[in-house]
C-alpha cells in the first residue's frame, strides 16, 4: 500500500482526535481520573494549570508517530480493503492500549506529581478503558489508511 505522508498524518490526526474525545467521554461515568490529557501534561509540567496544552501536544505527537508505525505494519502485511485494514488497526490498537495503559498506570501510581492523577486501586479499570480507547484509535487509523491508500503496492512510500 502506498501511504503518502499527508495520508498518514491525516490518519494520525483523526485517530488521535477520536482518542482524546474518548478519553474525555470516560470521565462522565466517573471512571477514576480519565483526564489523561491533563495527567500526561501535568506529569511534565508538574502543574494542573499548564497541563492541557502540553498534554495535547504530547498526545498528538504520539498519535502521529504511532500512525506511522501502524502504516508501516499495515503496508508490510498483506491486507487489502477497508474491513481487513480496519480490523488490523483495531488489533494493533488493542495491543498498543494494553502496553500504554499498563505503563501509564504504573508510572502514575508512584511517580505522578499531582495526587489527583494517582490511580489508587482503579488501575485495572483504567487499563481496560485505555485498551478499548486505543483499539478505537487503531481502527480509525486503519480505516483512514485503507480508504485513502493506493492498494497497488504493499510497502509504505515513506520507507523507500
Amino acid at each position: 500500500m502506498d501511504y503518502p505522508l499527508l495520508t498518514v498524518l491525516l490518519a494520525g490526526f483523526v485517530g488521535t482526535t477520536a482518542l482524546i474525545a474518548a478519553l474525555y467521554a470516560i470521565q462522565w461515568p466517573q471512571i477514576k481520573q480519565g483526564d489523561m490529557v491533563r495527567a500526561v501534561g501535568s506529569m511534565l509540567t508538574r502543574s494542573k494549570k499548564k497541563s492541557l496544552p502540553v498534554g495535547l501536544a504530547v498526545i498528538y505527537f504520539g498519535g502521529f508517530l504511532f500512525a506511522f508505525g501502524y502504516a508501516a505494519l499495515v503496508g508490510i502485511l498483506p491486507v487489502a480493503g477497508v474491513a481487513s485494514t480496519f480490523l488490523l488497526g483495531a488489533g494493533l490498537g488493542t495491543a498498543h492500549g494494553v502496553v500504554i495503559g499498563l505503563l501509564l498506570v504504573a508510572a502514575f501510581e508512584t511517580e505522578h506529581p499531582l495526587i489527583r492523577f494517582m490511580p489508587g486501586g482503579a488501575g485495572i479499570t483504567m487499563v481496560m478503558s485505555y485498551t478499548a480507547i486505543h483499539a478505537v484509535y487503531g481502527a480509525i487509523v486503519g480505516a483512514v489508511l485503507s480508504t485513502i491508500a493506493d492498494h497497488t503496492r504493499y510497502f509504505p512510500v515513506f520507507f523507500r
